[in-house]
């Protein structure tokens, strides 16, 4: 084989080799940027969702403290959203312990001690005899 066609063959080769790795460099980063983004992703829906669910609970303890420190005779009616933004939680009572959960959080928080159920959707709280009641 003549030097010139052995010359040419080999770079030849060499531009195909280094395109190859190139190509194989550019799938890697591209792969690299893909596991970032979605563990970040990841990280600010956990976020959004903890906001979510603090918010809530806050809203909760505002309204039972508001009866607490209301005339008998006090009534209102506070709304609690079926979903919190995209995701579902349940709401569950034990003594005066209030816990919110979702799929990937639980929240608990203290509360001053009423009387009926917290649930999703419109909720009634009264304040009779001095007593907290919520429907």
């Amino acid at each position: 084989m003549d030097y010139r066609i052995k010359c040419r063959f080999f770079k030849k080769s060499q531009i195909s080799f280094e395109f190859m790795l190139l190509i194989t460099l550019g799938f890697l980063i591209l792969i690299g940027v893909v596991i970032f983004s979605t563990t970040q992703a990841k990280s600010i829906s956990r976020a959004n969702e903890e906001t979510l669910i603090l918010k809530l609970a806050d809203k909760i303890k505002s309204e039972i403290n508001l009866a607490k420190i209301a005339r008998n005779g006090y009534s209102r009616d506070f709304n609690l959203p079926q979903t919190l933004s995209r995701f579902d939680y349940t709401i569950t009572k034990i003594t005066n312990t209030i816990i919110l959960k979702t799929n990937n959080l639980e929240y608990e928080f203290i509360v001053h001690t009423f009387q009926g159920t917290i649930k999703k959707g419109i909720n009634t709280i009264k304040k009779q005899n001095e007593k907290i009641i919520i429907k």
